[in-house]
């Protein structure tokens, strides 16, 4: 059974580990490829069964297929993950170790949720607005969500700052009800 920890402390050893052989940065690419690689249903279908080889057979397949392509701490993450048959905890063990390195290293994290699909250059436009108002590094993610109907949410840390067209209709409706009712 695995403990509700389980993806914490993985992650947080991941990055200690990391720290040790300043591979921190290499490290968190790699965990982003293989999250990327692991969207494709026939290869996460295929690792998954790992868990059903013996131990030294799946860090053999695990070893010959990724020691060339990933830094020896992902790699050694995936056998131990696939023998535990926990690969499914591997998003979780990314998000704690980037949130890990982020901390470390004072990079602020954003989630931008926008009306409609911006392009690069909006992206890049938006991001060079926000850091000359943050004077901090910055790491961003765009998500799109139609029913914003027109503008912006900006998530950071645990706070919401809400520039949607949709916030502003609610917020107009619950002031014309509140006056309807007095």
């Amino acid at each position: 059974m695995i403990t509700l920890s389980f993806h914490l402390k993985f992650g947080q050893s991941l990055f200690r580990a990391a720290t040790h052989y300043k591979a921190e940065e290499k490290v968190l690419a790699d965990l982003g490829t293989v999250l990327e690689l692991f969207q494709d249903k026939e290869l996460k279908n295929t690792y998954q069964q790992l868990s059903y080889l013996p131990a030294d057979a799946s860090r053999k397949v695990i070893t010959d297929t990724f020691k060339d392509k990933f830094h020896t701490l992902v790699v050694n993450l995936l056998v131990l993950l696939a023998q535990r048959n926990a690969l499914k905890t591997l998003p979780k063990i990314e998000q704690v170790y980037r949130d890990a390195y982020h901390k470390s290293k004072g990079i602020v994290e954003m989630t931008i949720r926008t009306s409609r699909k911006f392009s690069q250059d909006e992206e890049r436009n938006f991001i060079q607005k926000l850091q000359s108002k943050k004077h901090q590094p910055l790491s961003v993610r765009f998500e799109h969500d139609p029913a914003l109907i027109a503008g912006v949410q900006v998530y950071e840390k645990s706070y919401l700052t809400d520039y949607s067209a949709r916030n502003y209709l609610e917020t107009l409706k619950k002031h014309l009800l509140s006056q309807q009712l007095s």
